[in-house]
């Protein structure tokens, strides 16, 4: 492959990730807006092509679920694009095979997607298509970053710079947020997400009791907010959500430690995903106190869903520049 169509390829990587990333926040203002039932019929849009639905159609909620179809119809052509263009061009097996898997997981994305019209949004269904929309990002992500300028650096350097017992906690905290965005997805989608309406004390209390008492004392708050009652089910969804995400935080500042103190954060690339990954988790927790307190206001709650998916791609780039730095992947 010459240096032109190297860089060309790089690009049009780099262009279809940051693209599904923005698909996925334009995904969550679906959910965000209630959207998802407001063209009822799958494929078409109210018995109409979806490619030649008129614009003046696009009105309220079904601007939202319609201009989320069409955008996912342009990165499944973006991936199909991709697809090819790694195979024509690209030896590397491993390459081969992660970008025929973000192929296979958009077409199994876009049957999801069909399937919760179909079916009147089921909550499994649902999670399962929000879910696999950020297993697809970190897929093309990956991509991106074998035809990047870092990974021919990486891969080229002669120093070593890896540590198996670091990798793995490193692998774990990716596991671990990608576990996080799977409960995230259950919460919105078993309408969990202000099961608690207060933050960071939980019905008032600073911990949880986890009593019927409790669950009357939220219910009554919800009541004269208009909010329908949630059970006991929904609630501790939400309280994991909510936990699990101050776990992350704690977690991953004893991997900061652990790699600042082995001199690890010498290698540039990883200092800096490291500063980025500390800064998106902050600002996560922020937004997601803010939801709360904003009543899941659209526009926060998509965000909140956008940095999520940001949070497990920079932690999937983390180990990935670990295993580039000690030639386990070329």
């Amino acid at each position: 492959m010459n240096e032109s169509s190297s860089k060309s390829l790089y690009y049009f990587s780099l262009f279809s990730a940051v693209y599904v990333a923005f698909l996925i926040f334009v995904g969550a203002l679906v959910k965000s807006h209630e959207a998802g039932l407001a063209v009822p019929d799958w494929p078409t849009t109210y018995g109409e092509n979806m490619f030649t639905f008129p614009i003046s159609k696009w009105v309220g909620p079904v601007f939202y679920e319609h201009f989320h179809r069409l955008a996912a119809s342009f990165a499944g052509i973006l991936t199909i694009v991709l697809t090819i263009w790694i195979w024509l061009k690209e030896n590397r097996r491993w390459v081969r095979e992660v970008v025929l898997a973000a192929l296979f997981a958009v077409i199994l994305q876009g049957l999801l997607g069909g399937l919760t019209v179909i079916y009147k949004l089921p909550i499994l269904v649902s999670s399962a298509h929000g879910s696999l929309g950020q297993f697809y990002f970190l897929l093309v992500l990956t991509v991106a970053f074998s035809q990047s300028p870092l990974f021919a650096r990486l891969a080229g350097s002669e120093k070593e710079v890896f540590s198996w017992r670091l990798f793995i906690l490193s692998f774990f905290f990716w596991g671990l947020i990608f576990v996080q965005l799977t409960i995230g997805a259950l919460q919105r989608h078993g309408e969990a997400g202000l099961a608690v309406l207060d933050f960071p004390t939980v019905a008032g209390s600073w911990l949880p009791t986890f009593s019927m008492e409790m669950i009357d004392r939220i219910n009554i708050e919800r009541m004269k907010l208009g909010l329908l009652e949630v059970d006991f089910k929904q609630v501790a969804i939400h309280l994991l959500h909510r936990y699990l995400g101050f776990v992350i935080f704690l977690f991953w500042l004893f991997i900061s430690f652990s790699f600042n103190k082995k001199g690890y954060f010498e290698l540039r690339s990883l200092r800096t995903v490291g500063r980025l990954l500390t800064l998106a988790i902050v600002l996560q927790i922020a937004l997601g106190a803010n939801v709360i307190w904003f009543l899941r206001e659209p526009w926060l709650t998509s965000a909140h869903v956008f940095l999520g998916a940001l949070i497990l791609g920079l932690s999937c780039l983390f180990c990935l520049i670990q295993l580039t730095a000690a030639k386990i992947i070329r």
